[in-house]
């Protein structure tokens, strides 16, 4: 019998009628201990149970108030049980008024949607990026199927807090990119992206404002604000202007969103896409670490191959919208690039509840599971035998990766900014830490020292979808007093990390 290393990632998005909402979804996952069997077993024969879908029969309908006590008394429950240490940002006392206020506040009977808008400021003030209330996608899914319209542009939010229109996305409207949206539908623009920051999980104020702005069609929707979408936005400084937007389908987003990003040569995978943008510069935007590792490992392999047939001097890694996942498909891109020693963090500091550890037998098959096969290893009996509660300390060393084909030698530069979080946040800090390639852009959203290992469940009346933390991260450098996210060698804003710029930007890249 082999003990292993494997990571595991949560990847997804929330609600196929929105833009993904991957901000929630991405978990960090760098590594996890798994029991194999001798027989030869590899990660992969290792099954993690996805998250159960909320039932059809629970989409669209009413909680009653005696339902959502409930399902409260449920949550923090299991978010104590389950954290490492729960009150590290908010004292417990101040999370019990708080939760004391949101029982005296509930109506009679409320619908999920109510109840989710109730429930994630809670989690929300916890201050951890993998501890919240999901985003309830399926309602949205259910509003959209019924008729309801999107907000067309897509928006961003520029350095002075205001609401700026980033891509106007629908065809024949006065809107452009760069305008400065005041209002919609009577409701000032900044004041909706400051309220909604609070429903969102995460270490940093500017990756929950980029949250909130990433899904803001979807926000939308769910507090109430649908087409016909009246805007008062501003151009340069001029006189406010005023436009009436009758919104968008599902089918027509998705057709103007293609369309727009036709005609550009790329090669695109679920994990990224690849392009050429000018003689010696490529572009790959490595969009999230979710998935399958060894298909990944062929995906990234055939990209390097296109980069040598490209003949690329300079490689940009885009890790900007990168939300993590599995720290492996870090390690495997890293392949490609360089065989220094590294690591992506310190150790983790893991906590065995009663819920984690039942949750940790289902990723085992049957008979592995039925055998205890935990039991013949020292990792193994750490985690899974002593009082509920239990802190297993798990260090982490920096090692060498054997190097990949096709192995890239030229200049490489890794964008980063407030979206890159968990995972990929770690796989910066790595970078950094051990000098493999100049990081450019914005301080990550993600904080390497944090919390992590998302245990994932369903409130049993409301069936929305909890995520809670157990294990405590430490950065690649093991400084665990530095809690700020990654800073980048070279900082840089949106505007001048454009496509059409990043060949300026290539003489800041460093050879690994």
């Amino acid at each position: 019998m082999v003990f292993t290393k494997c990571r595991r990632s949560r990847p997804g998005s929330i609600g196929a009628a929105t833009e993904a909402y991957a901000f929630q979804l991405a978990k960090r996952t760098r590594w996890r201990w798994i029991w194999l069997a001798a027989a030869g077993l590899a990660c992969s024969p290792i099954r993690i149970p996805p998250t159960p879908g909320a039932s059809p029969e629970v989409v669209g309908t009413t909680i009653s108030r005696a339902d959502a006590i409930a399902d409260i008394d449920t949550m923090m429950r299991i978010l104590e049980d389950v954290h490492p240490d729960l009150y590290a940002e908010r004292p417990r006392d101040s999370v019990s008024m708080a939760r004391a206020r949101i029982v005296a506040g509930l109506p009679p009977s409320m619908s999920r949607a109510e109840l989710w808008v109730r429930l994630a400021p809670l989690t929300a003030s916890l201050g951890d990026g993998h501890t919240s209330v999901y985003f309830p996608g399926e309602e949205v899914s259910r509003m959209v199927a019924g008729g309801a319209r999107l907000f067309p542009p897509q928006v961003v939010q520029d350095d002075a807090g205001h609401l700026i229109v980033a891509a106007p996305v629908a065809r024949d409207v006065e809107i452009e990119a760069g305008d400065r949206i005041l209002s919609v539908n009577g409701l000032n623009a900044d004041s909706l992206v400051r309220a909604w920051t609070n429903e969102v999980s995460g270490e940093s104020m500017r990756f929950r404002v980029a949250g909130v702005t990433s899904g803001f069609r979807s926000m939308l929707l769910l507090h109430s604000i649908g087409a016909p979408y009246t805007l008062q936005f501003e151009r340069a400084g001029g006189p406010p202007r005023r436009a009436v937007l009758a919104g968008l389908t599902q089918d027509s987003l998705r057709a103007l969103v293609l369309g727009n990003a036709a005609g550009r040569r790329r090669t695109a995978t679920p994990n990224f896409s690849y392009e050429k943008l000018s003689p010696g510069v490529g572009y790959m935007n490595f969009r999230t670490m979710g998935g399958d590792p060894s298909v990944f490992r062929g995906d990234v392999a055939k990209m390097f191959a296109q980069v040598g047939a490209d003949s690329v001097q300079t490689l940009f890694i885009d890790l900007r919208s990168n939300g993590g996942g599995d720290s492996r498909l870090g390690d495997e891109l890293l392949r490609h690039l360089t065989t220094k020693p590294y690591r992506m963090g310190g150790g983790k500091q893991w906590k065995m509840s009663g819920e984690y550890r039942t949750y940790f037998k289902t990723w085992v098959p049957a008979p592995l599971r039925w055998i205890h096969a935990w039991n013949f290893f020292g990792v193994g009996r750490q985690l899974m035998h002593g009082p509920d509660g239990k802190i297993v300390d798990l260090p982490e060393s920096a090692e060498a990766h054997s190097s990949a084909g096709p192995f890239f030698t030229g200049n490489v530069c890794v964008l980063i900014g407030r979206q890159t979080f968990s995972s990929a946040a770690d796989l910066a800090d790595g970078i950094k830490t051990y000098r493999l390639a100049t990081l450019i852009g914005e301080e990550t959203g993600g904080r390497p020292n944090g919390f992590g290992e998302a245990y994932v469940f369903r409130l049993p009346k409301s069936q929305l979808a909890v995520s809670v933390s157990s294990a405590r991260f430490v950065r690649a450098s093991g400084d665990t007093s530095d809690h700020r996210g990654v800073v980048p060698d070279v900082a840089a804003g949106p505007s001048e990390l454009a496509a059409s710029t990043l060949s300026i930007q290539s003489r800041n890249c460093s050879k690994f």
